[in-house]
């Protein structure tokens, strides 16, 4: 079965340079790589959806990048997660869940980490610990058939 993560883990750059941050259990599994993925390519979906059919597309837009390591213009990053979220709950979802989001783990560390939620029928819960169908429409809508 496809595996949501509680977390998905991403290094901040400007962590003071501790090597030890970038041999994270978490951060350096397979699972993470894979959804650090996925996050970049809804990222790049979105982005590139938003540019008009004359504006130029930027195929080298990823979470890290754009997100992440974009820590200087804080209302640019809240706006880029914002736009993710809209495309997850009012289009790719919009007839499955009440929303879907990304939100963020607010935590001082060296690490910024993200989880999934949605709500259903009123009920707000983490995509890693819904139920099996939430996690089979989520798989087969962003992962399986690659929308992006």
């Amino acid at each position: 079965m496809f595996h949501i993560p509680e977390k998905i883990r991403f290094l901040k750059t400007h962590h003071n340079g501790d090597a030890t941050l970038e041999q994270d259990a978490l951060l350096t599994s397979k699972t993470n790589i894979q959804w650090q993925k996925i996050f970049d390519d809804l990222l790049f979906y979105v982005y590139n959806s938003c540019q008009g059919k004359n504006k130029r597309k930027n195929p080298n837009i990823s979470f890290q990048k754009d997100v992440i390591d974009f820590f200087h213009d804080h209302d640019a990053v809240e706006q880029r997660i914002a736009a993710i979220n809209y495309y997850l709950s009012d289009r790719l979802f919009k007839n499955d869940f009440d929303y879907c989001e990304i939100k963020r783990c607010w935590e001082f560390s060296g690490f910024d980490d993200f989880y999934l939620i949605a709500q259903v029928d009123g009920s707000v819960f983490s995509l890693y610990k819904g139920d099996e169908k939430y996690r089979k429409i989520f798989y087969s809508k962003v992962v399986n058939k690659n929308p992006l």
